[in-house]
């Protein structure tokens, strides 16, 4: 894209960045593919919140597509709902970071669980993962970063460096690492002070692929009409199903 221009690009990239899931294996991972494994017309995201996992319809056969605010009301619920609950241990999301024999073998030892396999399954299924973060302290650069350039962007009071380790890691387990699963192939990072970003796993296509995707999103936002404010309801959807 940068090179030379106007190369073609294999389109059959393109369906593998939503819905498909990396698969941890003893010798060698494999990829889950929703479309090869005769799935039904339902579509979902994986919503992660302080450590807790939700399932939010987008599509389903009785309703069809939720429209903006259905979704937005159902993110609403999370974000009232998970901070009311005991603290969840940091550790689910966190073993999909481990070497990959090792989350191989742990990954097994859950399956043999009926709950935590079905729950493992409406991840590999889900089109993404939207990890709605809580912020980085701006002293965590300190570990790894001194000063700041003239040129440093920010948001807040967090240099664009902090804002990077958000989006690569999470911060490790004390802040958001447990709040992602980086098997996941698009995985959409949501600060509470306004950051955002993607963790990208990279073994399904180029990045190229992603960047136009996002490229094309972007657009869209930008032509989409600023709506008028209206009151969020939740009447006729059910609260997005929390999984333990």
């Amino acid at each position: 894209a940068s090179r030379d221009k106007n190369q073609p690009l294999c389109m059959a990239q393109y369906s593998l960045l939503l819905g498909t899931c990396r698969r941890p294996g003893h010798e060698r991972d494999s990829q889950f593919i929703p479309e090869r494994h005769n799935t039904d017309s339902s579509q979902h995201i994986i919503v992660f919140c302080r450590n807790q996992m939700y399932c939010v319809i987008v599509k389903a056969d009785q309703i069809g597509k939720l429209s903006e605010d259905e979704i937005f009301s159902q993110l609403l619920y999370i974000l009232s709902d998970a901070p009311c609950l005991p603290s969840a241990p940091p550790m689910i999301g966190l073993l999909t970071a481990e070497p990959r024999r090792l989350w191989a073998r742990d990954h097994a030892i859950l399956l043999q669980d009926e709950q935590n396999a079905r729950n493992i399954e409406l991840i590999e299924k889900a089109l993404l993962v939207l990890c709605l973060d809580e912020t980085l302290p701006t002293a965590f650069n300190a570990r790894a970063f001194l000063g700041a350039s003239p040129s440093t962007h920010y948001a807040g009071d967090r240099d664009e460096t902090n804002m990077a380790h958000e989006m690569i890691h999470g911060g490790g387990c004390e802040n958001n690492s447990a709040n992602r699963w980086f098997d996941k192939i698009v995985q959409v990072i949501v600060c509470n002070d306004g950051a955002w970003g993607l963790c990208y796993e990279h073994s399904t296509s180029e990045g190229i692929a992603v960047v136009i995707l996002l490229e094309k999103i972007l657009k869209k936002i930008d032509e989409i009409p600023s709506p008028e404010e209206s009151g969020i309801t939740q009447q006729h959807l059910a609260p997005p199903e929390r999984l333990e």
